[in-house]
């Protein structure tokens, strides 16, 4: 009944409410109307036309002036008489530059007929200017001509000054208007507002009239509201504010066991609160009488206990009220049986928990599998680099090489698990480098090419607009990201193009964004699979796939590098014909940094001998990570276990320990430790550790439990030298020879390409050269001249012109360093460098080709 009531009250103030608000928008709308009249009002105490007219009228008098002091005989002018000319030729001048530039004057400038009077007189005026600010010689001769030209204006000065004023005085008078027009809305809303008023108040005496009514429909309320109790699914139990039950509603008496007519005046407490609950109960009720702190009433739902008339215990939801009636407190309470509620919660718990547990076994069961094989390919890979240095036939050689892609593709699909391993765990890491996109594409580019041109395609990338150049995002990321879409592109496309376009473009809200595309002639991709072709190991066709190999990670792994670096990407493909696949990417322009060479002597160093431990429970590992270090002239040392290996330690000092994580008995991280505090010889050296878990979790756990870096397996000879120069606290080194080029880098080449692919590329090559050499010279913009130094380095470098590559590495330095002098001075050694690099290429290829 007092819901009902409230509502009643709730009906009549709406009106008054309204007519509040009315008054209050006609208030403030009066106001607005009322502050623009006095403004028009003061405006006209003012006539600022009085300024300009004047201004019009005194045009007439300079110009009247200004042939005054024309009024001389040329042969007989004084320098006095001159002055006076210029000085009534600039009043006059400025008058009329004053009526063209003024903002007073805006209004009739672009007027029919004061307008073009306005720029025949500027006109002439501007045709005086010359000889009047010349020499005195110059305006003597001069003063004819200006005295007809002057005198020619005569008409128009004084009609553009009648016209002026005319033309003032009419805008004074729709200025007039105006105001009148506003005084007179002002009288409009006056009456408007008064009629609403009486309007309103007609309203509030017939709403009025309308609450008298409303005491009827209390009743009907309070009867409605009676049967939504009456079947509600909910208990609801009314009580006295002291406890005492006034009524149940049915749902309450099925719950409890209860009818309401026997428990009427029960105290709730010994109803329906279970006995263990009931010290708590009382000391609440007996606290709210006093006036204490009221914790659950008003609170919303709240989890509880209650307790049937069998004795049984269940849970309950409860919501408590209190509401007002007639003078006096009574508390409403809602509940609602939880049990099953509950008793779904525990199911869904469990089946939670259980996929839980098969996400984190698929996880670990991935990582375990990509560490199990990882460990023998570090012994097959490592094994046939070693091979690759030694003598063997062609037949050998050809043997040896499909081995090593077959092993490298492996790889490639143990990496790629490690990624979806990663991202899935959430420790996919998000780092900031400085990189020039247009050198990571072109170095992606040279990368690939050669397997572009083993399919008879070609690949070609160009900025979609102006060239930019550095930029901070994960370089890593990135370019695994391009890595992946250029490869599918290539796999997918055979005779055909693939199109690479870059370019950074700024957002809505200031930032930028670099946005790739990776186009294709390939077969394409239908529409029913193109909503799925980001899912991992999704291949979609048997036979395309026995005919281009792969996992199906790639675009998985690129989605997923895309998202972690806070961008998307997405595809569109016509079956037959092609795709293209967009990537954009939240970047932050920066400014190009500063290469310091820290060690300018870097191509004396060699890569030093040491004494090294190496540690590894697999044997054939230990044997090929021994001959790899052999075979660079190293002393090893090799041991087959964590414990033998911190006596080792202990015992004799060692350069760097290569130590295996994974042992029986003692793993590498705890010999590590043991080596560390033992306080033995090798105690301070480098330990690396060399582990197929390269997971982030894995790394980080290493370098937090002591090691000194991370190798993962399988090694390659390149990241060995690098780990141990590392480690010696040396940078790699470059090459050193003072051959022109490397002919084991050549071979190389001659072995991986078949004679179409090698042509293509060399080429290439040659003609990027050429195009540099000539384009360079004193004025070369230094940062493009860096890009293209460094693309044409690592073409260089593909085909080992060693020496030629160092030269082009020390024109970009000298580029990026903005040192403009030295890199003039290396232009005729670098010129020298290539023609001599260039005839001993050309002698190479005409042996192969």
């Amino acid at each position: 009944m007092s819901a009902t009531r409230s509502k009643a009250v709730h009906r009549l103030r709406l009106p008054i409410l309204g007519t509040l608000f009315a008054v209050a928008g006609f208030a403030v709308l009066s106001w607005f109307i009322y502050t623009e009249a006095l403004q028009e009002l003061e405006t006209l105490k003012f006539a600022k036309t009085d300024n300009v007219e004047w201004s019009m009228s005194q045009s007439e008098v300079d110009y009247l002036r200004f042939l005054e002091a024309l009024s001389i005989t040329p042969e007989t002018a004084t320098a006095q008489e001159l002055a006076e000319i210029r000085l009534r030729f600039d009043l006059f001048f400025s008058r009329i530059d004053l009526f063209e530039q003024g903002a007073l004057f805006a209004a009739f400038q672009d007027d029919a007929k004061l307008g073009p009077l306005l720029n025949t007189i500027e006109g002439r005026l501007d045709a005086m200017v010359e000889p009047v600010d010349g020499p005195d010689v110059g305006l003597i001769l001069a003063l004819p001509n200006i005295q007809q030209s002057a005198l020619s204006m005569r008409s128009d000065v004084r009609e553009l000054a009648l016209e002026g004023v005319a033309f003032f005085a009419r805008q004074s008078d729709q200025d007039r208007n105006q105001s009148a027009g506003t005084l007179t809305h002002l009288v409009y809303l006056t009456g408007a507002m008064l009629f609403v008023m009486a309007v309103l108040s007609f309203g509030l005496f017939y709403f009025n009239r309308q609450t008298h009514r409303q005491s009827t429909k209390v009743a009907q309320a309070n009867s409605r509201l009676q049967g939504i109790l009456e079947t509600s699914l909910d208990g609801v139990i009314v009580t006295k504010n002291t406890g005492e039950i006034l009524t149940l509603n049915p749902a309450a008496e099925q719950m409890f066991g209860h009818l309401a007519e026997d428990v009427r005046g029960v105290p709730v407490g010994d109803l329906i609160v279970p006995d263990h609950l009931r010290q708590a109960h009382r000391a609440g009720m007996a606290r709210m009488l006093e006036g204490g702190e009221r914790r659950v009433i008003g609170q919303g739902r709240v989890q509880l206990e209650a307790c049937r008339q069998d004795g049984s215990i269940f849970p309950v939801e409860m919501a408590l009220s209190a509401v007002n009636e007639d003078q006096d407190e009574v508390f409403v309470a809602f509940l609602r049986d939880m049990s099953q509620a509950h008793a779904d919660e525990k199911e869904l718990i469990k089946a939670r928990d259980q996929a839980l547990a098969g996400e984190k076994a698929k996880t670990d069961f991935l990582a375990v599998m990509s560490h199990e094989i990882r460990t023998p390919l570090n012994g097959i890979l490592g094994t046939l680099q070693l091979m690759t240095r030694e003598p063997l036939t062609q037949a050998q050689q050809k043997m040896l090489r499909n081995m090593d892609i077959s092993g490298q593709l492996l790889l490639r699909h143990v990496n790629a698990v490690l990624d979806i391993v990663s991202a899935e765990a959430g420790t996919v890491s998000v780092r900031e480098d400085v990189l020039n996109p247009g050198v990571l594409i072109q170095k992606i580019v040279d990368a690939l090419g050669g397997a572009a041109a083993e399919r008879g395609n070609v690949i070609e990338w160009s900025w979609n607009g102006s060239e930019k150049d550095w930029v901070l995002t994960d370089a890593h990321k990135l370019e695994q990201i391009l890595l992946n879409l250029v490869g599918n592109a290539i796999k997918f496309t055979r005779d055909g193009r693939i199109a690479i376009g870059a370019a950074i473009e700024a957002t809505a809200d200031g930032s930028e964004t670099l946005n790739l595309s990776v186009c294709d002639t390939g077969i394409g991709i239908s529409q029913d699979h193109l909503p799925n072709v980001f899912d991992d190991f999704q291949t979609f066709d048997a036979s395309l796939d026995r005919a281009t190999p792969g996992s199906g990670l790639g675009l998985g792994i690129a989605r997923r590098f895309a998202e972690a670096l806070g961008g998307s990407i997405s595809v569109s493909s016509t079956l037959g014909k092609g795709s293209q696949f967009d990537v954009s990417l939240p970047v932050k322009r920066v400014v190009a940094p500063v290469i310091v060479d820290k060690n300018p002597n870097r191509q004396a160093i060699l890569s030093p001998k040491m004494n090294i431990l190496v540690v590894d429970d697999n044997q054939i590992n230990l044997d090929v990570m021994a001959a790899m270090l052999k075979h660079e002239g190293h002393g090893v040392t090799c041991s087959t276990s964590g414990l033998d290996a911190v006596q080792q330690a202990m015992a004799k000092r060692f350069d760097v320990i290569l130590m295996d994580i994974s042992m029986p008995g003692m793993d590498g991280v705890t010999a590590t430790a043991h080596i560390r505090q033992g306080g033995g010889e090798s105690s301070d050296v480098p330990v690396l550790a060399v582990s197929a878990n390269v997971l982030p979790d894995d790394t980080r756990s290493y370098l937090e439990a002591g090691l000194s870096g991370v190798l993962g397996k399988p090694l390659t000879f390149e990241a060995l030298q690098n780990a141990l120069l590392a480690a010696n606290g040396s940078s790699a080194p470059l090459a050193h020879s003072n051959d022109l080029l490397d002919q084991r880098q050549l071979d190389q080449m001659r072995k991986t390409l078949d004679k179409t692919a090698l042509k293509t590329l060399f080429t290439r090559m040659m003609a990027d050269a050429d195009k540099l050499i000539v384009d360079l010279g004193p004025d070369a913009d230094l940062p493009a001249t860096a890009v293209l130094a460094h693309n044409v380095a690592g073409s260089a470098a593909m085909f080992g012109a060693q020496k030629f590559r160092l030269h082009l590495n020390d024109i970009e330095k000298l580029c990026l360093s903005d040192e403009r002098d030295a890199f003039v001075r290396a232009l005729p050694a670098l010129g020298v460098c290539w023609r001599d690099s260039r005839a001993a290429l050309e002698t190479w290829h005409s042996k192969v080709i």
